[in-house]
């Protein structure tokens, strides 16, 4: 859902207390041009991602501060809200000399995929903690808390995937990050940040450095000495030069290398759609495919092309959700589908049998 409206109306709405009645001036004073205010998703407990609204009031800086945290994205036709986008991110300080908000911290980048605070539960302190893309298939963890009079991160790695997992029953704020799915206990994640309130950050000091992971809050492993180089008494003689075989091109996505566009797309439809929909990870398979749709692009896949792998990947998703039993969500899907590629095989042997 995406709207442009007022802020002083939404409050009236809310009936929202405290400094923020006072706020009377209009959501586009904190949006830059042309550009559109979103739904926040924000991670629950169970870890399911549900919508509250378009914006929220946060006690960030203290007890009864009221943070203001909004997302907003470029506007663009309405053809092609479905494309990648960056979004920001923005948390707005309540400036009582003036009687408005005031943005304070902004976080660009891909979509926003949700959001979360957390509070430590020795130093009180609160964080805001959000996963986002960045635009390549990738995703970012966050996180960030109110230091020294301003808006600092204090968390960040970077994975293919990112599921998080932040357990009830610890003593500390404490984050659990795995490539794989949502860690239940420490053992499950590929690295446990915890709170570290003397060094003002998250710390992984327990945790291997898992392979694919980056970011300033992933361990760098030890430097290990280089090798011994032999003297020129010492040293054997040099074998004759060969032609070593070229090695393997690392993939830009998840896809093999030199991408070839039939074959990963088969593996999208058939392999990578059928398990996102059975584990509920939608939005990691939005990621993937956006990435895809990018790469063959970049090949040269244009029009009538272009347009029937995407119809077969919403085809696909729409098949999945339906053996669910989900015929509503998959309607969706197959709309899409079908207004890409009418004479999609798939799609068109759904619509005889789906109940929407």
């Amino acid at each position: 859902m995406i709207l442009r409206i007022g802020l002083g109306v939404l409050l009236l709405l809310t009936g929202v207390g405290g400094k923020a009645w006072a706020q009377d001036n209009s959501i586009d004073a904190l949006l830059p041009p042309d550009h559109l205010l979103e739904d926040i998703p924000w991670l629950d407990d169970d870890g399911k991602v549900e919508i509250k609204g378009l914006f929220t009031f946060e006690n960030i800086r203290s007890a009864d501060s009221k943070d203001l945290v909004l997302v907003y994205r470029p506007a663009t036709a309405v053809g092609d809200m479905d494309q990648p986008h960056t979004q920001t991110l923005a948390i707005c300080f309540y400036n009582p000399t003036q009687k408005k908000y005031e943005k304070a911290f902004l976080d660009e980048g891909g979509a926003v995929q949700w959001v979360r605070v957390l509070t430590d539960p020795v130093s009180k302190k609160v964080f805001l903690v959000l996963e986002r893309s960045d635009l390549n298939g990738h995703q970012i963890l966050k996180g960030y808390a109110y230091l020294n009079d301003a808006i600092q991160p204090v968390l960040e790695a970077q994975a293919d995937q990112v599921f998080a997992g932040f357990p009830a029953d610890s003593k500390f704020a404490e984050v659990l990050a795995s490539a794989k799915s949502v860690p239940q206990k420490e053992g499950d994640a590929d690295h446990v940040f915890v709170w570290n309130d003397k060094k003002s950050v998250f710390v992984d000091e327990a945790s291997p450095s898992a392979d694919g992971w980056t970011g300033a809050s992933i361990p760098v492993p030890a430097a290990t000495p280089p090798p011994a180089v032999a003297s020129a008494a010492t040293a054997p003689p040099i074998a004759a030069a060969s032609n070593p075989a070229p090695s393997a091109k690392p993939s830009a996505g998840w896809w093999a290398e030199p991408l070839q566009p039939e074959t990963a797309l088969a593996q999208l439809e058939n392999q990578i759609v059928p398990t996102a929909v059975k584990s509920g990870q939608m939005a990691p398979l939005g990621k993937k495919a956006n990435a895809f749709f990018d790469a063959v692009k970049k090949q040269g896949a244009t029009g009538d092309a272009l347009a029937k792998m995407r119809a077969g990947y919403y085809a696909a998703v729409a098949s999945s959700l339906s053996g669910l039993g989900r015929d509503k969500d998959a309607v969706y899907y197959l709309n899409f589908a079908l207004k890409l590629d009418p004479a999609n095989a798939q799609a068109v042997a759904l619509k005889q049998t789906i109940k929407p």
